[in-house]
């Protein structure tokens, strides 16, 4: 059998990742939802984020990652990226839309 073969078919880390506590995760979730509403963001656009950062996921994984079904290394990942790209969203956008 000739072909390429797909790289990485499933996540794995670039680097080694440090797993999050329970207590940072529910911190990291609920931030991560006040900064998407707060900004008048999606999660559609955050999932995006992730893609063009190279962290494939889709609705059905951020969904239980937010929710804390999900754990793992990957949601951690997650939760970690989100919330730093958030924080840059916030920092770029600084204050446009304040009064």
């Amino acid at each position: 059998m000739v072909g390429n073969p797909t790289p990485r078919p499933y996540w794995t880390p670039d680097a080694p990742v440090v797993r999050l506590t329970e207590q940072e995760r529910t911190s990291y979730r609920e931030q991560i939802r006040e900064l998407v509403v707060g900004a008048s963001l999606t999660f559609t656009w955050l999932i995006r984020q992730l893609s063009d950062e190279g962290l494939m996921t889709d609705k059905y994984e951020m969904s239980a990652t937010l929710s804390g079904v999900r754990t793992g290394d990957k949601a951690d990942e997650i939760l970690r990226r989100s919330l730093d790209i958030l924080h840059r969203y916030q920092m770029r956008m600084g204050s446009c839309g304040e009064p």
